[in-house]
């Protein structure tokens, strides 16, 4: 999906612009991945330019992206506070999409909410390290007009932040994290670059998106689109819970490929990967099929060791 830088043409021989915002809250590492993304996307546009407000409760953070963005010729306005508060306030921008890239679930949340009142697009890019070590890159892209998406959304963030020891990027990606790690965070970073790339533009101009709206990644490669189940009131079964994602899909399943399941519990969340088999349209939970007890009582332990608690906390960071 990455596109071959092409030059514009002299600024003199331009014609003017359409000048388009967006706002950006996170302004650290996440959100400098952001905006270097848009910034390439104004590099070869020759009659649209996105302009940033980028949002950051530390001015430190602002004052590195706003020498970053004068740089790179990037439109920026740094606005130190929450997004959640910008949000509230500022009925006159609901035109602008928002881009979480902080590494704060709990705030992700708050603004998912927000956002779903005011009718703000959303767009969403986080990595998380679960208790099994395992690195899952979610990616969201929520237009305008789809609030029960991004109320689900963040019902999962919720129950994500419930779970999630606070310890930034060094538990993740840095000194903290496993080396392994290091060696995906670029195929995780360009896997978000593609999605904004491609996304940006569709929630600019009201369009449909090019994506599931809520997606995660293993490998920062193949993706799968996330469905958020509520089990607050107690944990389902992995056949029950698959069954009736089945019976009520909240996006379109296609046969013979991967989705996940989020499910947020009573006291965490858990993660299924599961597939609608191709061959007999059976689903299937872990790849392993839930239609026999064996199976079944194979697939419940399976969940309930990668079950994310406050004993066996995930990491996230932007």
């Amino acid at each position: 999906m990455a596109s071959e830088l092409i030059p514009l043409p002299p600024t003199h021989q331009r014609q003017p612009r359409t000048l388009l915002k967006t706002r950006v809250v996170g302004q650290n590492v996440g959100g400098r991945h952001v905006n270097n993304t848009i910034a390439d996307l104004n590099a070869v546009s020759p009659s649209v330019e996105i302009a940033v407000r980028g949002i950051d409760v530390n001015p430190n953070n602002l004052m590195r992206t706003a020498v970053d963005a004068a740089h790179r010729g990037l439109t920026y306005e740094p606005h130190n506070g929450r997004g959640e508060d910008l949000i509230e306030r500022d009925e006159a921008s609901v035109d602008q999409p928002i881009i979480l890239a902080t590494d704060d679930p709990r705030a992700n949340a708050r603004i998912c909410a927000a956002a779903a009142a005011a009718r703000c697009a959303v767009l969403c890019y986080l990595i998380i390290r679960l208790p099994s070590k395992k690195l899952v890159g979610l990616t969201a892209v929520l237009p305008r007009d789809a609030a029960d998406e991004k109320l689900q959304l963040a019902l999962f963030l919720a129950g994500l932040a419930h779970v999630t020891a606070r310890r930034g990027s060094r538990a993740v990606l840095g000194d903290l994290g496993l080396p392994e790690h290091a060696f995906l965070e670029p195929h995780f970073r360009l896997f978000f670059k593609e999605h904004l790339a491609a996304n940006l533009s569709k929630v600019l101009f009201d369009l449909d998106p090019e994506a599931a709206p809520i997606e995660v990644t293993f490998d920062g490669e193949a993706r799968m689109p996330l469905i958020v189940a509520d089990s607050r009131i107690g944990w389902r079964t992995p056949d029950v819970l698959a069954r009736e994602i089945v019976e009520r899909p909240a996006v379109p399943l296609e046969p013979g490929k991967d989705l996940c399941i989020g499910e947020v519990g009573p006291d965490g969340i858990r993660l299924h990967v599961a597939r609608l088999r191709a061959l007999d349209g059976a689903i299937a939970v872990n790849e392993t099929a839930v239609v026999d007890a064996a199976a079944f009582e194979e697939a419940l332990r399976r969940a309930e060791r990668q079950t994310v608690t406050r004993t066996n906390p995930a990491f996230t960071t932007d």
